[in-house]
């Protein structure tokens, strides 16, 4: 058997082949009550020894991704195809590749990730900021990039009318002092586009931009309101971790809705006051509600089902197992198991105070959260550190060892 004309080939498919799917199989790993730190550190090393075994085979990987051209591509595929071409310059792969991404919507993301796993060296950053949406979200990522080229007029007019691109382009001007950068922001929080109104938001909030009177609260409250799960769940921890309210009474009525309860217990233990627990073990023995309960608990105490011996043996009736429960990968919880580990744990918290998996919400125990709690609750420790140490966050889509090749934000 010849090693460069049989087994190479087949080294380069297998390589694309596992960076693609591990790369997809990366977004379970993020939201696993179950993994932590260290996981994610090994999980991405080996993404990056994909890539490196690509760049080693790029003659063979180029021949296979070239076959993809005419495939329907998962994010996964596409993910491999940019972080291979940025890292062996193939200009080509890398324009196609982005054309895709800016064509399709919802492999948007997919941009960002490329984006932060790309090397800060490639020669192919003058070819990837043609494009100004790519420009504005590597401007909103990393801070260790080649010159970035100021905005022109005809370019905001059109990243204005997408939201995807929002954030970035709101750090972006204000990065270059835009004289028009409180106007522009002020006409994009004053649309009917909640999504947009959405990116305004969190760009100033997380990035602690300037906004003189536009009152981010104000626009939280209303985006709450509106009938879109997504954008009030991400209103929703805005409200609670970036401003200085604590409370989800306050902001959100549970009533008879199923949506609105459902966030209701989402956000008690987002706000993380140990008080919320009395509340939250109400709903434990409730088939619809009792997984999104005892996971808001765990986000409080850090005490889950498995580890803290209150995982029910035997689900509750009366839910009917569906391809899209959205509590699908819950544990499903024994109230009375928990109301025994209550109380006999409860002095731990004080009532009044918040907590993050069983870590008061200090900069030290939101530390500790981030080197020894599950992956599932790293968003909100992140959060709530950004908000109180007014630094900016590494999103999860940055590779843990960013450290070691380039600088993000």
């Amino acid at each position: 058997m010849n090693l460069v004309t049989e087994i190479a080939p087949k080294l380069a498919e297998q390589y694309a082949d596992m960076l693609s799917l591990d790369f997809r199989r990366r977004h379970t790993l993020l939201n696993s009550w179950n993994h932590f730190a260290n996981d994610l550190l090994l999980w991405d090393k080996r993404l990056q020894t994909y890539i490196e075994g690509l760049k080693y085979l790029r003659k063979d990987a180029r021949i296979y991704f070239d076959g993809w051209s005419n495939s329907l591509l998962t994010r996964g595929d596409v993910f491999a195809m940019g972080s291979f071409a940025f890292h062996t310059d193939d200009a080509r792969l890398l324009e196609n590749s982005l054309s895709l991404i800016l064509a399709m919507p919802h492999l948007i993301q997919v941009a960002e990730s490329v984006i932060a796993w790309a090397p800060a060296k490639s020669m192919l950053w003058e070819t990837a900021f043609s494009s100004p949406t790519i420009r504005v979200m590597a401007a909103y990522i990393r801070n260790d990039l080649p010159h970035i080229s100021h905005l022109k007029d005809d370019e905001i007019s059109r990243l204005m009318a997408s939201p995807a691109a929002i954030p970035g382009l709101v750090k972006m001007l204000h990065q270059q002092q835009h004289p028009d950068y409180f106007s522009i922001i002020t006409n994009l929080i004053s649309t009917d586009n909640p999504q947009t109104r959405l990116g305004v938001i969190t760009a100033i909030l997380t990035h602690h931009l300037p906004y003189r009177d536009l009152a981010p609260e104000k626009h939280l409250l209303d985006l709450l309101a509106r009938d879109n799960e997504i954008v009030r769940n991400k209103a929703m921890r805005l409200y609670l971790c970036h401003t200085d309210s604590a409370s989800p009474d306050r902001i959100i009525n549970p009533g008879e809705n199923v949506a609105d309860q459902r966030l209701y217990l989402t956000a008690l233990g987002y706000s993380g006051i140990a008080a919320n627990i009395e509340i939250l073990k109400q709903f434990l023995d409730k088939p619809e509600y009792a997984r999104l309960a005892a996971t808001a608990i765990v986000m409080i105490t850090g005490a889950s089902p498995e580890s803290a011996g209150w995982l029910s043996q035997h689900p509750l009736t009366g839910i009917t197992s569906t391809d899209d429960d959205p509590d699908g990968a819950l544990s499903w919880p024994e109230k009375s198991a928990f109301e025994c580990w209550w109380k006999n744990h409860s002095y731990q918290f004080d009532a009044s105070k918040v907590y993050v998996a069983g870590n008061p919400a200090t900069k030290q125990g939101l530390q500790q959260v981030l080197q020894h709690g599950c992956l599932a609750v790293h968003p909100l420790a992140k959060s709530r550190l950004c908000h109180l140490t007014r630094e900016s966050i590494n999103e999860d889509f940055i590779p843990t060892f960013f450290g070691s090749h380039h600088d993000a934000r």
